[in-house]
């Protein structure tokens, strides 16, 4: 079963209730903390963990190993990164482009964006060129996805040396391959 979530694809404890409420016998949640399209932080996951991390607000970045979490069948590091401003100052370049929406609330390193085509046609189609002329610019490579059934570009801001240059880089690009300027 999967109980409804919100806008962000975060699961609502309300309806968790709801699904568990009709079930005999035991069951198994797997809450998420990090949606793959939006970041978004599952309630569940942040209660629940929440105790077994006390303090680890206080750190600028923590580490853990996929293959002993995950089960990936090889090493695997990952970094977890506090301080998410340049996704958040992305998300704010790209709602400074007309027809250019975020579709997530940014929780994380993940910017979820839409772009709706200016001569009134298809927003899918236009999202999908959009996103292969941006990756061909070379400034930026996002990937495309699909969510809430509409096509979007998923910017991962992931790299250590991501600056403010960078993102203003990459919004003027998004821009230009969306047919204007900021």
């Amino acid at each position: 079963m999967r109980p409804e979530v919100d806008y962000d694809a975060r699961m609502r404890p309300d309806a968790l209730a709801d699904a568990l409420a009709g079930i005999e016998g035991p069951a198994i949640v797997c809450a998420q903390a990090g949606e793959i399209a939006t970041g978004g932080i599952d309630p569940r996951a942040s209660s629940v963990l929440g105790p077994r991390f006390a303090g680890a607000e206080r750190a600028d970045s923590w580490c853990t190993d996929a293959h002993k979490w995950l089960n990936t069948p090889y090493d695997c590091g990952i970094a977890i990164v506090r301080d998410c401003e340049m996704a958040r100052l992305l998300a704010e370049g790209v709602r400074a482009i007309r027809g250019a929406e975020v579709c997530n609330e940014v929780e994380l390193n993940q910017v979820l964006v839409r772009l709706h085509d200016p001569a009134g046609q298809d927003d899918d189609a236009h999202t999908r060129a959009a996103l292969a002329r941006l990756q061909a610019s070379g400034v930026a490579y996002p990937s495309g996805t699909t969510f809430r059934g509409h096509a979007a570009i998923r910017f991962s801001v992931a790299n250590w040396a991501t600056d403010a240059d960078d993102v203003k880089q990459t919004v003027s690009a998004l821009a230009l391959a969306h047919g204007g300027a900021v």
